[in-house]
């Protein structure tokens, strides 16, 4: 459990494009109002970096690209 609530996985399929991210990325913000955002992958990272900074939402990633999470302090890179 969260903070009391139970924890359910929701998600949104990238299809390995940045458009696609970006789109996924949007509902899960603002529609599914997620608490947490996990990703991977550099080019996908880099086309959220600037959505999830204004989202101020802790994001979670996997890629090579050390930046994102120095740069959000709610951004945690897995690598």
């Amino acid at each position: 459990s969260f903070g009391g609530r139970g924890v359910e996985l929701v998600f949104e399929d990238n299809a390995s494009d940045p458009k696609a991210a970006l789109a996924g990325a949007n509902k899960l913000l603002d529609t599914d109002k997620v608490d947490f955002f996990f990703t991977a992958f550099s080019h996908i990272v880099q086309a959220l970096e600037a959505r999830m900074k204004r989202a101020k939402t802790v994001f979670i990633y996997h890629a090579s690209i050390g930046k994102v999470a120095a740069q959000n302090t709610l951004g945690f890179r897995d690598w």
